[in-house]
């Protein structure tokens, strides 16, 4: 009898201590909860990139697209004109930066002759003809086959557009640090994470949209919508 009264008042015991820890849970839970509302679903298709930071606001989301002139993909992309329709769309909610890539590794020109381009691209964006430049350099290069490494080009392109030979000549190559910064974000941050290929599409600073996905404007519009709405993911939320 001695020893049922013992593992009777053993059991009741364990049941005390089940209880208070079932209370603490409980209310862990509800704090956690209450903290940390439940996020809403991210629609879309995209990809998550390791250790890079987003950057996510209910007012602006950010599009990357990291590309090459001579990439027949990136022009394939270019073409789909998925990033200005959601300009149109968006407005001032959305800002897309076009990140033109010095990938010498895949071309046939030395690196100080390849990156002529890119430098024609950045002086023409500075110069509000940036989109001008873009569209005249990926018809030239995959639609006519033309030597976009040449300088003649380059200043026949430039005139085009009506920007100034002379100054174009002059100032091309002072943005070369430019350049050198951009492929040093993608290729020393960016690059480090994923496969560095081209086009990259990255929205709000962590997210790769990944092919065909990115050419997709009902896929980019799911995505940016839902950031626009503040539908963030729960890895996100305290960045908002």
């Amino acid at each position: 009898m001695k020893k049922e009264k013992q593992k009777k008042s053993s059991l009741s015991s364990t049941s005390i201590a089940l209880i208070i820890i079932a209370a603490i849970v409980i209310v862990a839970g509800y704090i956690v909860i209450t903290n940390n509302p439940k996020p809403s679903s991210l629609g879309g298709t995209f990809e998550i990139i390791p250790g890079a930071e987003g950057t996510y606001t209910r007012n602006k989301v950010e599009a990357i697209e990291l590309f090459d002139f001579m990439c027949p993909h990136c022009y394939e992309l270019h073409k789909t004109g998925v990033m200005k329709k959601l300009v149109e769309k968006y407005g001032d909610r959305i800002e897309v930066r076009y990140v033109a890539l010095h990938f010498i590794e895949d071309r046939n020109a030395p690196s100080d002759v390849a990156i002529l381009p890119i430098l024609a691209y950045e002086y023409a964006r500075e110069n509000d003809r940036g989109d001008e430049m873009m569209e005249a350099l990926f018809i030239a290069y995959h639609d006519r086959k033309m030597n976009i490494t040449d300088m003649a080009l380059l200043q026949e392109i430039a005139s085009t557009l009506g920007l100034d030979t002379s100054d174009f000549s002059t100032r091309l190559m002072s943005y070369q640090d430019r350049v050198k910064a951009n492929d040093d974000v993608a290729f020393n941050y960016y690059f480090t994470k994923i496969d560095p290929i081209v086009p990259t599409v990255i929205i709000a600073g962590n997210l790769r949209i990944p092919a065909p996905y990115y050419s997709s404007f009902e896929n980019m519009d799911k995505i940016i919508s839902s950031l626009l709405l503040g539908n963030v993911p729960i890895w996100a939320q305290a960045s908002i």
